[in-house]
């Protein structure tokens, strides 16, 4: 009799492997496809954009997104909350947030509260994806060449590799050390910032007058716009 039960259970188990192994498979998230679209316009194209807003990272963020399956990473409230404080104080770094698509998650992210995630939410994670490995590319290398400016510069460029950073960024959501790597060290960058803070604090208190177009300032120039500088 237990022989038989056991025969029983173990056909019935073997019936029943096909489901059981096909209801795994679907529970694992596939790959996006609004985002598989996006990349191969990058690959075909070398350019996309998302609601108007233009993807800069076109080398990386393909890479990333083709080695994780074209699958969505920025999913908890969390990471999306984490990146876009940044992106949002991008000023006190001398950067515009707009250049790292901030008005526009922020906005997109309200319309999937009210409106559902797809494709919405794709295009979500594009764009964060493109903000992340941009600002952090910015921070680190700068977003100008300093040398087409001033051919002598010489303080070093702070090492660092977006995209690793954006690897341990989503697997420890851990702002303070993605942000911390990321900022410059030399006592330079530091007092620029300490200055341009300053600087955006009067210009909200009290603002300063325009100077009238001219000729540029030279020292031992005088005249009306002298006169203007210190008013």
């Amino acid at each position: 009799m237990i022989l038989f039960k056991m025969k029983q259970f173990t056909l019935v188990c073997f019936l029943l492997a096909p489901f059981l192994i096909s209801a795994q498979i679907t529970t694992e998230p596939g790959p996006d496809e609004y985002i598989r679209k996006k990349i191969e316009d990058i690959y075909i194209y070398g350019e996309a954009s998302i609601v108007g807003e233009k993807i800069h990272s076109t080398k990386v963020l393909p890479v990333f997104y083709q080695n994780n399956l074209f699958k969505r990473v920025w999913k908890t409230e969390k990471l999306q909350s984490a990146v876009l404080k940044i992106l949002k104080d991008a000023d006190k770094d001398g950067f515009n947030r707009e250049d790292y698509h901030y008005s526009k998650i922020v906005s997109l992210l309200e319309s999937i509260e009210s409106e559902g995630a797809q494709p919405t939410a794709s295009f979500v994670d594009i764009l964060l994806t493109d903000a992340f490995l941009s600002f952090s590319s910015h921070m680190l290398h700068g977003k100008v060449d300093p040398v087409d400016i001033h051919p002598e510069w010489n303080i070093q460029k702070k090492e660092g590799d977006p995209l690793l950073l954006l690897l341990q960024f989503i697997s420890s959501g851990n702002v303070d050390a993605w942000y911390s790597v990321i900022t410059p060290e030399n006592q330079y960058y530091h007092a620029l910032k300490k200055y341009l803070a300053e600087y955006v604090k009067l210009k909200d208190q009290a603002g300063w007058t325009t100077v009238n177009e001219g000729d540029a300032l030279k020292k031992g120039i005088s005249g009306e716009r002298v006169v203007q500088l210190i008013i």
